[in-house]
């Protein structure tokens, strides 16, 4: 058990802190979302705190989901430390791009901006160790995004969490994550460890 504290100490603290907001409701809403006129006046924390909350339990359910699968698939890229870093990163900017050059989204809440950046930058950590899946979730995710920004999400996940689908953000999240995994220092890449699950790349003479 104190393994798996250890091991996992920050998704855990990240989906702790998430439920924390989420028990406090409208108040943290209205307090930490991405608000463009509230940031206009100074209130910069919105670039980081919009992330961690969410339009009501459905929306949270979704995010939360989506940071176990991914942690728990490409958790061993990097140490908690680095992933910490990467995080610190990639929240704010994701946000400060939509701020840029979508000013016409007003507001925002959620994770799943930053999902879509984890998962870019996943994707090109695997390519630069010679993974051939990565090519696949790369294009694959940016598949997904042109798609959803030309044409929409569906309806029905807009009424469960009770809010539009901000495709712009996982438009920048991706933009992002694929930035900042081309920037990515490799020696901050933890590729022996990587290995050592058996998933030897294939190295070209």
């Amino acid at each position: 058990m104190t393994t798996f504290l250890k091991e996992n100490a920050l998704v855990l603290f990240l989906l702790l802190l998430m439920t924390a907001l989420a028990f406090w409701g409208d108040p943290a809403r209205d307090l930490f979302r991405y608000d463009v006129n509230q940031i206009d006046a100074g209130q910069w924390w919105r670039f980081l705190t919009a992330n961690l909350v969410h339009t009501n339990w459905f929306h949270w359910g979704l995010n939360a989901v989506g940071i176990v699968l991914i942690w728990w698939i490409f958790r061993f890229q990097l140490s908690q430390t680095k992933w910490l870093i990467f995080f610190i990163i990639l929240a704010p900017t994701h946000l400060m791009l939509l701020y840029w050059f979508a000013p016409e989204l007003k507001w925002y809440v959620g994770f799943s901006g930053v999902l879509h950046g984890w998962l870019a930058a996943s994707a090109i950590f695997d390519i630069r160790c010679k993974y051939w899946v990565g090519y696949l979730l790369f294009f694959g995710l940016w598949g997904k995004v042109i798609w959803e920004y030309l044409y929409g999400s569906t309806t029905g996940v807009e009424q469960l969490i009770n809010a539009h689908v901000a495709t712009e953000a996982h438009f920048s999240g991706v933009i992002m994550g694929t930035l900042i995994g081309l920037l990515w220092p490799t020696l901050w890449i933890q590729v022996e460890k990587m290995q050592s699950l058996h998933l030897q790349p294939k190295h070209t003479e």
